[in-house]
């Protein structure tokens, strides 16, 4: 069961699902872990603070980067306060576009890398 992020809150619990797959092998550690995210990550800096999390699909960057322990400044989750902007440096093509509430916040910022971490999803 996830647990309910609040605004402003700064404490989260990281659940992560892991399953094992055993292909004849005669112990585990010959075993192929598959994790419920994908290998790929995503790369961002936010108020010089750098920050890698796992790829999940339709996730919010805010929230997988609070339930992997990233401490990102943030305070509406709506995207009208903007704290939570953040600067990707690796896996842009992963996000879906901007949408409006982006693109009317960041103008130009949009184009040089900057993102709302409580609007960009991953695809």
């Amino acid at each position: 069961m996830k647990k309910a992020l609040t605004v402003g809150s700064l404490k989260q619990n990281a659940i992560v699902e892991v399953s094992k797959e055993v292909s004849g092998a005669a112990n585990t550690s010959e075993a192929t872990i598959k994790n419920t995210t994908t290998t790929e990550k995503i790369y961002f800096i936010q108020n010089r603070r750098s920050c890698t999390i796992p790829f999940k699909k339709w996730s919010t960057v805010l929230d997988t980067a609070l339930a992997n322990g990233c401490q990102l400044d943030f305070k509406c989750k709506k995207g009208i306060c903007g704290k939570c902007e953040i600067h990707v440096l690796k896996g842009m093509d992963r996000l879906t576009s901007p949408n409006g509430v982006e693109q009317k916040n960041l103008g130009s910022n949009l184009h040089s890398g900057h993102r709302l971490s409580c609007q960009a999803r991953m695809k």
